[in-house]
């Protein structure tokens, strides 16, 4: 093989792998129903595919329950590029935009049988990510507590958005999740208090 052609595989090789080495945060605010909340999150350099970056949300077939009571089936992602969230969808040969407001619930089976549903807030779509003494709500479809934006003590208990202040009063009498949330390691503080 032409030594150009092996320094070529090399730089390629270089730039790939360095690429995924390097994170980001993600910082945006939405609105919830008890007011704005803003969240980073930290995730690996966004790729570049075709020349735009790849979102973190990922085409999965929901099932979309209007505010009308009907439904449909898409396989669409979440567009999170944007303040306010919405799907882009091909419904009856028509392409439609689906905000939170126009919905009662989103949702999505993944491949073990789990219901992995969300209801409309202002700006996004809620999910239930960690179930829990706290829940924990994400605005992707996903289980997992990397991209948590509100928690919930106790089910019917109002949603919050998930702030250092919100979670040190929720997990106060645990003192060893409690030094976790004064630290701002709320995921830690999280999964501690759930233990």
């Amino acid at each position: 093989m032409p030594l150009s052609r092996l320094l070529f595989l090399a730089l390629l090789l270089a730039v790939g792998t360095s690429s995924f080495s390097q994170m980001m945060p993600m910082t945006n605010t939405i609105n919830t129903p008890r007011g704005p909340v803003q969240y980073t999150t930290w995730r690996p350099m966004p790729m570049m595919y075709y020349g735009g970056p790849v979102s973190p949300s990922v085409k999965y077939p929901f099932t979309i329950v209007f505010s009308s009571d009907s439904s449909v089936q898409v396989k669409a992602k979440i567009n999170v590029s944007e303040k306010n969230h919405f799907i882009k969808a091909k419904i009856n040969k028509q392409k439609v935009v689906i905000k939170p407001k126009d919905t009662k619930e989103i949702y999505r089976v993944d491949e073990t049988g789990l219901k992995i549903a969300g209801m409309p807030a202002d700006s996004c779509w809620l999910f239930l990510a960690v179930k829990g003494k706290i829940n924990g709500y994400s605005y992707l479809a996903e289980k997992g507590s990397s991209s948590l934006i509100a928690i919930q003590k106790g089910e019917g208990a109002p949603i919050l958005p998930l702030n250092k202040d919100n979670l040190e009063e929720m997990v106060a009498e645990n003192p060893e999740a409690l030094k976790f949330a004064q630290k701002k390691k709320l995921e830690r503080a999280i999964t501690t208090f759930n233990k």
